[in-house]
């Protein structure tokens, strides 16, 4: 089975039924079931209910983006007692959502990751700065701002951030290349000009804002294209 597909079995009396997991990030941060597959994966620690499906929204404060080619390695699908996986359409969903490059599986993006966290919090590449520090850091950013919303400037935002703006679309908006692609599970919507837009609301979390600002460049999981019937 895919992992990145994640089905759940129901077993009833007549015929097996398959419903999606409640396991795709949004932008917004919150957790929903569609059958969309994801090009990431995602670690919050353990958030099982004791039936298997989702039960919180994290536990661990390492918030991680992973790869989904693991050499034959699987995600533990409704098992408590394991991590609970999560999946992102690509990096930049899952920077908004505040999920980091895991050091196991993209040690490279990692690296990258730290040197422009440190940049964009005023450090200097060569300082060293815990690991646990850069995930309280960025941990307490995304908690606080998911209840408190910035407004910013769209021509102050680098590339690879969302931003809301329900005057114009109520989806979230990847700022991207001069434009706002609109965002669902599917993938991305066609492009809106930002002439249309001034003000809106920041969805990513400011430290990883900060990074994208730095250089941090999100891998991504499929191309920059509008899908057919969005």
């Amino acid at each position: 089975m895919d992992r990145a597909e994640g089905f759940a079995l129901d077993a009833p009396c007549v015929a097996t039924v398959k419903r999606p997991r409640q396991n795709r990030v949004t932008p917004f941060g919150t957790i929903e079931a569609t059958h969309h597959k994801g090009s990431l994966m995602g670690n919050r620690g353990d958030l099982h209910a004791p039936d298997g499906t989702l039960g919180r929204e994290w536990r661990s404060r390492r918030w991680l983006s992973c790869i989904l080619d693991g050499k034959g390695w699987k995600a533990p699908m409704d098992t408590p007692g394991h991590y609970y996986p999560l999946f992102f359409h690509d990096e930049a969903v899952a920077m908004a959502a505040g999920h980091r490059p895991c050091g196991e599986c993209r040690p490279a993006a990692l690296a990258a990751f730290i040197t422009a966290w440190k940049i964009g919090q005023g450090f200097s590449p060569r300082d060293w700065v815990p690991l646990r520090q850069i995930d309280q850091g960025c941990h307490g950013a995304r908690i606080s701002e998911r209840t408190n919303r910035r407004k910013v400037e769209l021509s102050n935002m680098p590339d690879g951030v969302f931003v809301f703006a329900p005057e114009i679309d109520r989806r979230p908006l990847l700022w991207q290349d001069d434009m706002l692609w609109p965002w669902q599970h599917g993938g991305y919507g066609h492009p809106i000009s930002r002439c249309k837009l001034m003000d809106c609301i920041q969805l990513t979390p400011e430290p990883m804002v900060a990074s994208l600002r730095a250089g941090y460049v999100p891998l991504a999981g499929v191309e920059l294209q509008p899908v057919a019937n969005f």
